[in-house]
């Protein structure tokens, strides 16, 4: 009889081990797909080339959404031939290495005093939530509306779909 609670005893805890194994595999509910990227440093090279699309262009970014009609776009590209595509421009496209990163390039529509001070990305699968924020050139706010590009380098996300967030001095804006 002893025999058999001594051996009763050590299956609790191999059972235990047991299901909090299984446990720390499987989670409990949480949804792991979930995390926040920011834009990586890029190259020169990429830097220089919205650098010089953009200033051809008073604040909208030449050679993109061109046939865009609505004021308000986001592009996902994670090979070389979506850049292509999605480029119309003269201006050659720089080399990125899309095994490692991820493209998003946007317009958003608003006062041409909007300057992006900082953005970041929350992936969930295939969806992700795109956080940009902005801050005036100065006290004075201008008048003038028009497109404000904008765009980040991100380690390689199997995003599909992605909706803005945006902030303005602070507080979130919607319009």
């Amino acid at each position: 009889m002893r025999k058999k609670i001594v051996k009763a005893l050590l299956l609790i805890p191999a059972t235990l081990v047991l299901l909090l194994s299984t446990l720390a595999l499987t989670g409990c509910g949480d949804n792991d797909d979930t995390f926040s990227l920011s834009p990586t440093d890029a190259s020169k090279q990429i830097c220089d080339f919205f650098n010089n699309i953009n200033a051809l262009s008073d604040m909208r970014i030449s050679g993109f959404f061109e046939d865009v009609d609505c004021k308000e776009a986001t592009l996902i590209i994670n090979n070389e031939n979506q850049f292509r595509s999605a480029y119309t421009g003269a201006a050659q496209i720089p080399q990125v290495d899309f095994s490692k990163y991820t493209l998003i390039i946007g317009q958003i529509y608003q006062s041409a005093s909007w300057i992006l001070k900082e953005q970041k990305m929350v992936v969930d699968g295939k969806d992700a939530t795109l956080f940009l924020y902005y801050e005036t050139t100065n006290e004075a706010v201008v008048a003038v509306q028009t497109e404000i590009f904008y765009w980040g380098l991100y380690p390689k996300t199997d995003v599909q779909n992605v909706k803005l967030r945006i902030y303005y001095n602070g507080k979130e804006f919607s319009n």
